[in-house]
């Protein structure tokens, strides 16, 4: 995505929210209205859902708001990133995690 943004220029997104479906809420503006459908392209699997024109001081913006869909998600991704994680995994072992203890503060001092 920043890879996209950066190319087109004067495309920005200002928010990504997960959305119930899976999906991804891609919310943002662009300068020029011919560069949100671009960046939609170049992403990957989206739907333009709405494109509004703002004026924010004395420019006028598009303000556009797209679904994205992740084609697949841990575990069943074949990415780079997920055999990165499944070989430091297998490496390291599995890391417990644990809550900090009630009785600590922020600075891990009891009270």
């Amino acid at each position: 995505m920043a890879q996209a943004t950066a190319r087109l220029g004067n495309v920005w997104v200002s928010e990504l929210k997960f959305e119930k479906d899976g999906g991804t809420a891609v919310v943002g503006y662009a300068l020029q209205r011919p560069g949100i459908p671009s960046l939609s392209n170049s992403i990957g699997l989206t739907r333009l859902r709405e494109v509004t024109v703002q004026e924010i001081g004395k420019a006028k913006v598009f303000r556009y708001d797209m679904s994205l869909k992740i084609d697949s998600l841990y575990p069943y991704s074949g990415s780079r990133a997920a055999v990165w994680h499944d070989s430091v995994r297998t490496a390291i072992g599995e890391i417990p995690v644990s809550a900090p203890s009630p009785a600590t503060n922020s600075q891990g001092k009891g009270e």
